[in-house]
């Protein structure tokens, strides 16, 4: 059975695989997603159906949740355009007790 765990959290990769390692979690693969088809995404589709959606938006959550949301994305749009910011899709699976058990083991 596979379960999917999205953080979505700003943290480094670095942080991201200590974390892992400390939950007894085995890394399977990073995958580098090229910040130019998130920028694209934010810029093209994301803010245009903010838009045009605004006042669903604003009924189910609030005027300055949406306000707020927007800048938000202003904001995520200007990083991307400095070049400091990557992403990545980390995918890793629990290890099991008895792995965890026998990788831990020192030989001598």
């Amino acid at each position: 059975m596979a379960i999917v765990v999205i953080t979505l959290h700003y943290i480094t990769l670095h942080d991201e695989l200590m974390m892992l390692d400390s939950c007894n979690f085995e890394l399977d693969e990073v995958v580098q997603i090229p910040i130019i088809d998130y920028y694209k995404t934010i810029k093209e589709h994301w803010r245009n159906n903010v838009k045009s959606n605004r006042v669903f938006l604003e009924n189910i959550t609030s005027v300055k949740h949406v306000r707020d949301f927007k800048l938000y994305l202003k904001g995520i749009l200007h990083i991307f355009n400095q070049g400091v910011f990557s992403c990545q899709l980390v995918s890793s699976k629990k290890i099991s007790r008895y792995k965890a058990v026998v990788g831990s083991s020192s030989e001598g």
